[in-house]
């Protein structure tokens, strides 16, 4: 997601990194800021949430963490009326890795995650109604050898219906598998049909944007039987970018245009479309050091490296690249 879209104030949590070598100063610090992309959302529409990691120091800068709801980040959502709710989204409880950031000097890195789907709720949805809700965040890291736990300051969101004359687009799409495929932007086989009824149905909804998004990423899924999918996917992406150029997403369908060229094997079309990411978005969380495709096409084309185990920063598992 592109960071200048953000429009909630980032608070900042700094970390002083305490030198091994004695006698030595203190190093410089490490900022660490959450942001939310809006503070008020539609029923049904997804809010994302970005945590950037910004190293001031001279040196590269290790910043060890598990990515998962239920293990080193932790969301807790407050509405009125309701029991405090631990967001666990799609995530289901698993030993899960460490990740490592290795930030280089005066460099952020950026990762986001949707807040949307709750598999407790009837229809999926997270708020299912107008609300006013709170939101805490936490975050846990190891730097070094040393513990870090960041604790944010409460977000506050409004939750409003959409316009009248959108609620049936919203009825719509008020099913837990629909909404599921939502909340991961890649829909399910069986639900193709469904995505596309809804675009031919409701052309001018609020919603359109994260359903062609939706739609497009099930074609990816398809793509890696059937290959054409990639070029159904390719043209979702452009008619996005094309159609919502100042977007939340508009950064990620840039990204997911390469991924596609990248996989057909077009790696001239694949650089095309990093490069412009990277010029137009360089704020986007997709533009990172430890993303392999990134590497290979924008900082070390002469020796890509795939780190296989980055499976928990893409839609799923099978989205890994293979090593060349």
């Amino acid at each position: 997601m592109f960071k200048k879209k953000i429009t909630l104030a980032c608070f900042l949590v700094t970390i002083l990194l305490h030198s091994l070598a004695l006698g030595q100063n203190q190093k410089p610090v490490v900022e660490v800021s959450a942001s939310l992309n809006k503070e008020t959302i539609l029923v049904g529409e997804p809010l994302f949430l970005e945590l950037e990691l910004k190293n001031n120091s001279k040196d590269t800068v290790d910043f060890k963490t598990r990515l998962s709801f239920y293990a080193d980040l932790k969301i807790m959502i407050f509405i009125p009326e309701n029991l405090p709710i631990e967001y666990h989204g799609t995530n289901e409880p698993n030993i899960y890795p460490y990740f490592v950031f290795k930030i280089p000097s005066l460099e952020t890195e950026r990762v986001s995650f949707p807040i949307f789907y709750n598999k407790d709720a009837p229809d999926g949805l997270l708020f299912g109604k107008p609300n006013k809700v709170a939101i805490k965040i936490s975050q846990e890291a190891m730097i070094g050898n040393q513990k870090q736990i960041y604790r944010f300051d409460t977000f506050h969101v409004n939750v409003v219906a959409p316009p009248e004359k959108h609620a049936k687009a919203l009825g719509f799409l008020r099913k837990k598998e629909l909404i599921k495929d939502i909340h991961q932007f890649r829909a399910s086989p069986e639900n193709l049909d469904a995505f596309e009824k809804f675009i031919q149905t409701f052309p001018h909804s609020p919603y359109k944007l994260n359903i062609i998004f939706t739609l497009a990423g099930g074609y990816v899924a398809k793509a890696k039987d059937s290959p054409e999918n990639y070029n159904m996917a390719i043209n979702l992406y452009k008619k996005l970018i094309k159609d919502y150029p100042d977007s939340i997403i508009t950064d990620d369908a840039v990204y997911k245009i390469g991924d596609c060229y990248n996989s057909l094997g077009d790696k001239k079309n694949a650089r095309k479309w990093f490069v412009k990411l990277f010029n137009q978005y360089p704020e986007s969380n997709r533009i990172n050091h430890y993303d392999p495709i990134i590497k290979e096409h924008l900082f070390n084309r002469e020796s890509p490296y795939v780190y296989s185990y980055l499976w928990m920063l893409y839609d799923s598992a099978g989205d890994v690249p293979e090593k060349e």
